[in-house]
């Protein structure tokens, strides 16, 4: 039986609407002074700078970074609201969490379709300079697939939280099961796990400014191969040697170059192995 709405979801789902249209009256309005003479675009980038040019056509280079942040804007919003909403739900039962988060997760993602579509419906208007019919309109369905990926896992991730604090734990959590190492659901699990960590391995800079950090990440890394190469494999510990760490690799390198990957490995080994 569904549980009503809780306080949380209501307040939450104005504050979405009003975050939206705070967006697009103070970042993605500002960047029409890009067409008008005498003018500039001034708005933060999302990265810790801002954006501050104007007299040039909205392409290349500058419609590029343009994407950058917006995509940078949708995910720190994101892993915004799931923390907010874990710590604004701590008292609620466990049943009306677990509801709670599914129709959270809802809005969450409408969000982020909502602000993508207007980000594009500006982008064309910049592309067109006055003439969007002109123009044709650009395709974000990567943008869209990386922060839906980035929302399936938080998502699942907080779900199984909510699981393991039942008390009994996840009823298949500590389960131990067969691995099929032929099946073509295994093969893409873990060529993702490859490359996402040879992607790491290689992070030079990692390696350079925290060397026992990403050693320790690496021997988790390699802990959890390990793991997959049994027959038998118990639940449990996938989660906490392997996908807990990847998780927390996410996180820390959300922006790299390689984040994508390790996004990609842990939605592999979380439908593999049913986690959520």
């Amino acid at each position: 039986m569904l549980t009503p709405k809780t306080p949380f979801e209501i307040e939450f789902e104005h504050r979405l609407d009003s975050q939206v249209t705070l967006f697009c009256n103070d970042w993605l309005f500002p960047w029409h002074n890009i067409n008008i003479a005498g003018k500039a675009v001034d708005v933060e980038d999302f990265f810790g700078g801002r954006f501050h040019t104007g007299g040039i056509r909205f392409e290349g280079q500058v419609q590029q970074l343009y994407w950058r942040s917006v995509e940078k804007y949708i995910t720190d919003a994101v892993i915004e609201h799931f923390r907010d909403w874990y710590s604004s739900t701590e008292k609620y039962s466990n049943v009306s969490k677990h509801q709670s988060l599914a129709r959270t997760t809802g809005l969450i993602n409408a969000f982020a379709s909502r602000v993508l579509k207007e980000a594009t419906s500006t982008d064309r208007r910049l592309r067109g300079r006055g003439f969007p019919d002109e123009v044709s309109i650009f395709d974000a369905s990567a943008i869209r697939s990386r922060c839906q990926i980035k929302i399936d896992n938080l998502s699942e991730g907080y779900d199984f939280f909510i699981e393991e604090e039942e008390g009994s734990g996840v009823p298949a959590s500590d389960r131990v099961v067969t691995i099929n190492h032929n099946s073509m659901e295994f093969q893409e699990a873990i060529k993702k796990l490859e490359d996402a960590i040879a992607a790491v391995k290689s992070n030079n800079s990692f390696a350079a400014a925290e060397p026992n950090e990403h050693e320790r990440v690496i021997a988790e890394l390699n802990a959890g191969q390990r793991l997959l190469q049994a027959v038998r494999v118990r639940l449990s510990a996938i989660w906490s040697v392997l996908i807990k760490c990847l998780r927390y690799l996410a996180e820390k390198f959300i922006d790299n170059v390689f984040a994508s990957m390790i996004s990609a490995a842990i939605a592999a080994l979380i439908a593999l192995f049913g986690f959520g």
